[in-house]
This record gives structure tokens, sequence and C-alpha cells, in this order.
């Protein structure tokens, strides 16, 4: 992940991933979703399109070949 895109993300400089064989399925907007204290206010979560629908694609593939795991977040884990 590129080094400004961590600053807007708010994230430190340790490396940072996407794990795409495990997805979790819950209604949104979740309960826990909040700003945290002590994020700088101007700051989207959003990450750029371009890395988002890649990220979207290998998700998808990994649900289409059944290469992962998906958890209910309100009920439990469902079956691959």
């Amino acid at each position: 992940m590129p080094a400004d895109l961590k600053f807007q993300l708010d994230r430190d400089a340790r490396p940072q991933w996407v794990i795409l064989d495990d997805m979790n399925r819950f209604m949104w907007p979740g309960y826990d979703l909040r700003r945290l204290p002590g994020t700088v206010a101007d700051r989207s979560g959003m990450i750029p399109e371009p890395l988002f629908r890649a990220i979207l694609q290998d998700v998808l593939a990994c649900h289409l070949t059944r290469k992962g795991t998906l958890t209910d977040r309100d009920r439990g884990t469902i079956a691959p």
C-alpha cells in the first residue's frame, strides 16, 4: 500500500495487506462504526477506486471458486 494512502487512511508505516479469502457478511452500517478518538476529522476512509476494484475482483474470485471462508457476523460461520 503506498505511503500516501496509508497516511490518508490513518495507518502506520508497518506493512498493510488485504485478506481476500476470509470474508465477513453483516448489516451495514454496523453498530460499531464510529470515528476513532485522536483521528484527523478530514481524512477519508475511502480507498482509490482502482484499488477497490482490484480487491473486489480478487474477493469475488475467491468466493466463486469457494477458496475462502464466509462468516455471517450477525449470525455465525457459513460453510464455504
